[in-house]
């Protein structure tokens, strides 16, 4: 079977997902992560999908993202979110992907005023 692993920041995103997969448990790993687990088979053959919810940052995102691509040797491993910082997009109908990512780092930018 397939295997994809799907990390998440928030819980919204993570319920969103798991509401997809049949027969959900929890998957704990070694280093203390709890997965649900679950299969995807919707008009398609069966995937077994992890999902983490990791909590915002991308140092996190990142930290999980190799346990869970070491440990559960994946064929995919996706990060979904709600694209908050994306203003002109609705949640529930867009779907935002990139293609590429150089050197993404979080943070706002100010001018500072004397």
């Amino acid at each position: 079977m397939r295997k994809a692993v799907i990390v998440t920041a928030l819980p919204v995103e993570r319920d969103a997902v798991v509401e997809h997969l049949r027969d959900v448990t929890e998957a704990p790993h070694p280093q203390g992560s709890v997965y649900r687990r679950g299969t995807f088979d919707d008009n398609s053959s069966p995937w077994d999908v992890l999902v983490a919810e990791i909590g915002p940052g991308n140092e996190g995102a990142a930290a999980e993202a190799e346990r869970a691509i070491q440990f559960h040797e994946p064929s995919v491993a996706i990060f979904v979110g709600v694209a908050g910082a994306l203003k002109d997009v609705k949640r529930g109908d867009d779907v935002v992907v990139s293609t590429k990512i150089y050197n993404y780092e979080s943070g706002k930018d100010a001018v500072a005023r004397t």
